[in-house]
């Protein structure tokens, strides 16, 4: 199988039974924030980041020590969302911005009376994978390229 590397993209082509699928992996994800801290038994830690309205960001908190809880507040401390459910005892938020401006990340425990320890928490931008389908018959030893833009 070969791999091609095209604008900060993996292409892999699939060939199964005379069917091509070429499936181009992009930058999974731009990071607009990764900070790690320790979060002491209740106590919440908060993390702040600029984005803008439209913004699709994928947000998590994660920690080997304790069950993560994480709430997501928009300019002006308006409310967004909450999670603390992603992946077992880690949060995580993907979420489309509403508003253009600083945005704050409160992360604490699940039970703040019994979870302390180190945390990290991370801001990514979301980009899309993309998948292409074509049919079609090759012959051995010859190939087929495609290519995607996204």
């Amino acid at each position: 199988m070969i791999f091609r590397h095209i604008h900060n993209r993996i292409l892999l082509p699939v060939i199964i039974g005379g069917v091509t699928a070429i499936l181009a992996a992009g930058n999974v994800s731009a990071q607009i924030l990764d900070e790690g801290g320790f979060l002491d038994l209740e106590e919440t830690v908060q993390h702040t980041f600029r984005g803008s309205a439209g913004q699709e960001l994928f947000i998590s908190a994660e920690s080997v020590d304790f069950d993560t809880y994480l709430t997501l507040y928009g300019p002006g401390g308006r409310y967004v969302g909450e999670n603390d459910d992603y992946g077992g005892t880690n949060s995580g938020l993907a979420v489309t911005l509403p508003w253009s401006g600083v945005y704050t990340i409160t992360v604490g425990g699940y039970d703040q009376w019994a979870d302390r320890g180190r945390y990290f928490v991370t801001v990514n931008e979301s980009t899309p994978s993309y998948l292409l389908y074509e049919e079609n018959s090759l012959s051995p030893g010859r190939y087929a390229e495609y290519s995607l833009q996204g």
